[in-house]
């Protein structure tokens, strides 16, 4: 071949790489999606959208937040666009049927009022008017929420939308579970709402896709696994404050680190934060404690020497450095716990913690304390025992090895 023939080969080839990246520049300004983002107004269940909301965002999706008028400075803080939809948990009419759930000391029956009143009731009443609008108006491509927002089930249904739900841990949100929690009439209300027909059986409550931020041997055994259901890496997220790791949590010490929560939701529950404190007394372990934004630590009254309370401590920062966790059982607390391979002493107070409490004790990561049965007495006893009992690391370490071994949300 000539050197002509040859240099016209290579322009050719070059011309033809220009084109095909021309083309792939052009067609992928098209496969860029809008992501509607919904929760319900709470810290607990906004912070495990965030980190799939950031990973589209890095992949050059478009990301906007329909939530509660006080969520949108939070996630304006937080880099992304968030228009207000709902109410929050402070607004007079959702706070009055909040308090209807302390009628409720059975934890079933309080979750069955808690789906049923407010998830898919009151809450849900007032967010769908409000995402309706927005996604007529940003034209979404699909809907991201977590497993407890029914606002979105409707509104997609609606709009003809994919949604993608993000359950707590566990695909155990299923319709028949709602049917179980009498969510069925709230349900049938809200569809009437936004003006679609009857669903007695909730057909159409599963989702499109289900993403499970745990691993797979954390799910109940019992039930059956959808083809939609994917399990991701979970990617802990709890900085949507400006609180910093204390400078003395890092200092070297010979004794364990035992952390002390009851998350942001049951912070207030009377006697619970306070009987963890006692039990560290003069004990061979250090304890912190976290309280929450909205309490103060001096309440918690004089401190035993070995005990140290803050206001909030972000745990994505705080559980490298502890050895043991005492906890409510909430998601965030009970995966962040186990991305660390740390043993638990779980209390679980309502909502989905017993589900992970149960969990936890079949895969003998933690002990469980009943709540009827709650004394800084067993407290004391089941924190030095998982602290003793080399079992309960080996098996919280050996999900921590199963969790690194899952796909990224990338």
């Amino acid at each position: 071949m000539s050197r002509y023939a040859q240099l016209m080969v290579v322009c050719f080839r070059h011309i033809y790489h220009i084109i095909l990246y021309t083309l792939y520049v052009h067609f992928t300004k098209f496969m860029k999606m809008r992501l509607l983002f919904t929760t319900q107004p709470a810290l607990g269940h906004l912070h495990p959208l965030v980190p799939i909301a950031r990973a589209a965002q890095r992949t050059g999706h478009f990301v906007v937040f329909g939530v509660a008028p006080s969520f949108c400075p939070i996630l304006a803080k937080l880099g992304f666009e968030a228009r207000a939809a709902g109410a929050d948990y402070t607004d007079p009419e959702v706070a009055s049927i909040r308090s209807e759930g302390r009628k409720y000391p059975d934890l079933n029956d309080q979750m069955a009022w808690a789906v049923g009143k407010l998830f898919a009731g009151i809450l849900a009443q007032r967010m769908a008017p409000d995402l309706l609008s927005i996604a007529e108006e940003w034209k979404p491509d699909v809907l991201v929420t977590e497993v407890s927002e029914f606002a979105s089930w409707v509104v997609a249904e609606r709009q003809q939308l994919p949604r993608a739900v993000i359950p707590f841990g566990q695909y155990s949100e299923r319709a028949n579970r709602m049917r179980e929690l009498r969510a069925g009439p709230a349900l049938e209300a809200l569809r009437r709402q936004v003006q679609l027909p009857p669903d007695p059986e909730l057909k159409t409550l599963e989702p499109k896709m289900t993403l499970i931020f745990a691993p797979p041997s954390y799910q109940d055994p019992t039930v059956p696994l959808a083809p939609t259901v994917h399990f991701l890496r979970p990617t802990l997220f709890d900085q949507s404050g400006d609180e910093k790791l204390p400078d003395w949590v890092g200092k070297p010490r010979d004794r364990p680190l035992v952390y002390g929560t009851v998350g942001t939701a049951f912070n207030t529950t009377p006697g619970i934060l306070e009987s963890i404190v006692e039990a560290a007394a003069g004990e061979v372990f250090d304890l912190i404690v976290t309280v929450g934004r909205d309490r103060d630590p001096a309440l918690l009254g004089s401190l035993p020497a070995n005990v140290r309370v803050e206001r909030y401590i972000p745990q994505s920062l705080l559980l490298p450095w502890c050895n043991a966790v005492v906890a409510h059982g909430g998601y965030n607390t009970v995966i962040g716990s186990l991305c660390h391979g740390l043993p638990m002493v779980l209390i679980p107070l309502g909502a989905d913690q017993p589900v992970h409490a149960k969990r936890c004790v079949e895969l003998d990561v933690a002990v469980v304390i009943d709540r009827d049965a709650l004394n800084p007495t067993a407290i004391r006893n089941a924190v030095n025992h998982i602290l003793r009992t080399p079992s309960y690391r080996e098996r919280a370490t050996a999900l921590k090895t199963e969790i690194e071994t899952l796909p990224s949300m990338e």
